[in-house]
């Protein structure tokens, strides 16, 4: 016999929010389980338009869902809800790129590719800013500005303009302090 694999969505119905799991598959009846309880669902498009229906048969609600760019929109008995939805990986991938956090303490400043070092345009206890240069790398006959990836303050300047260095090679230390 067969497990039923669940999904996990996270609800927000205006400022509330609640955890609904769906079952994966096109065979299985929709139920849908939020907290300890398990929910019989119909969903189904309205034709022709950004609606969709959202029956419960045995709690005897339906529900129209509204889809804009914004977002979503349920309407039930005459009230109107913002509901916005994201699964468990959308929800994660939002906590990585929402975290914003560079690493702290001293990090290297390595050459993206081999080359010689032309020369470095900061010096050490200079502060820097993300996206701001650091060095030129001459690499096939161009020069090529490295830009910072963090912002911090050089530290050290560890290659010597002039010497040829490999891909990796750590050209300068950046110390960063926490956001």
């Amino acid at each position: 016999m067969e497990t039923t694999q669940w999904e996990k969505f996270f609800v927000m119905v205006d400022d509330e929010e609640f955890v609904v799991e769906l079952p994966v598959g096109d065979d299985v009846p929709i139920v849908a389980r939020v907290g300890d309880s398990e929910i019989a669902v119909e969903f189904e498009p309205v034709a022709g338009s950004m609606l969709w229906m959202l029956r419960t048969p045995s709690e005897g609600m339906t529900l129209t869902l509204e889809s804009d760019f914004s977002g979503l929109t349920a309407h039930a008995k005459g009230w109107s809800f913002d509901v916005r939805i994201e699964n468990e990986s959308a929800r994660k991938l939002k906590s990585l790129i929402n975290s914003n956090r560079q690493p702290e303490g001293e990090i290297p400043f390595r050459a993206p590719m081999p080359g010689m070092v032309q020369r470095f345009l900061k010096a050490v206890g200079d502060r820097i800013h993300v996206g701001e240069p650091i060095a030129i790398l001459e690499a096939m006959k161009m020069e090529n500005e490295l830009r910072s990836t963090v912002a911090g303050t050089i530290s050290q300047l560890v290659a010597q303009p002039g010497a040829p260095v490999d891909k990796g090679a750590v050209l300068a230390m950046i110390a960063v302090e926490a956001l």
